[in-house]
C-alpha cells in the first residue's frame, strides 16, 4: 500500500467561529506534519477572503478544483456540520479519495 503523503484537512468554516474554524485545521496541519504528512490548510483561504471577498460557491468551486486537480492522498474531515465539507468528502469519495474522521484512524490505515 502506498504510503500517504498529502491530506486535505476538510472543516466547517462558515458554522460556528470563523477564527475557531481556521485555528482547528492549524492544529490539525500541526499534528499532521509532526507525523510527515504533507497537510494542506484550505481555510487558510480566510485571509484571502478578508482581502478579496467572495461568495460561498466561489469558495467551493475552488475547493473542488484544490481536489479534483491535486489529488490527495486522504481527506481528513474534522468534526461540526458544514454543507461544504461534507460536499468536499462526497467529491473526494467519488475520485476514490479515502476520508478520514480522525488522526488515528488515518494513521493506522497509512500503517
Amino acid at each position: 500500500m502506498k504510503k500517504i503523503k498529502t491530506v486535505y484537512i476538510s472543516s466547517p468554516y462558515s458554522t460556528g467561529n470563523k477564527n475557531t474554524n481556521v485555528r482547528n485545521q492549524l492544529i490539525a496541519a500541526e499534528r499532521l506534519r509532526e507525523l510527515n504528512f504533507v497537510p494542506f490548510v484550505p481555510l487558510l483561504t480566510h485571509f484571502w477572503h478578508l482581502e478579496y471577498e467572495h461568495n460561498w460557491e466561489w469558495w467551493m468551486e475552488l475547493d473542488r478544483e484544490y481536489i479534483t486537480e491535486l489529488r490527495f492522498d486522504a481527506i481528513l474531515r474534522l468534526p461540526g456540520y458544514s454543507k461544504g465539507a461534507n460536499e468536499e468528502v462526497e467529491l473526494a469519495k467519488s475520485f476514490g479519495i479515502p476520508v478520514f474522521y480522525t488522526i488515528s484512524a488515518l494513521i493506522g490505515w497509512n500503517e
